[in-house]
């Protein structure tokens, strides 16, 4: 059986990613992961997702510059911003985000619970999300 929706995150935090990864299985997306922003690009190249889920704080490249890589890619997809920092990090991702490209940005703060990460994918998931 083929999901529907396609799910990618990036992180390099891989318990952090490997949970997302199970939670959207369990939703119903097709879900993977990598904690490469190299490989994320080879991901998203050979499938674009419909859902990204991606940490901002990254030793190889951070989430802002993969959001303006996404941006200049043409997505118009969801993206998740999961962080453990504080939340300037991640409004200011939103706000570059949202700013610069017809794309819908929800934050995800970690440590994030079950719940919390099922209803962001949940929300990141509707058809009317931000």
């Amino acid at each position: 059986m083929t999901a529907s929706r396609r799910l990618l995150v990036v992180d390099d935090h891989k318990e952090f990613a490997d949970l997302v990864v199970d939670v959207a299985a369990r939703l119903g997306f097709d879900a993977r992961s990598t904690n490469s922003a190299r490989e994320f690009k080879e991901f998203y190249s050979a499938e674009t997702p419909d859902v990204v889920v991606l940490d901002i704080v990254m030793p190889e490249s951070d989430g802002i510059e993969l959001i303006q890589w996404l941006i200049n890619s043409g997505y118009h997809g969801r993206i998740v911003v999961a962080t453990g920092y504080g939340p300037m990090y991640a409004n200011a991702a939103k706000v570059l985000g949202e700013g610069r490209g017809p794309i819908a940005i929800t934050t995800l703060r970690k440590p994030a619970t079950l719940a919390e990460i099922r209803a962001c994918l949940n929300e990141a998931d509707r058809p009317d999300a931000p």
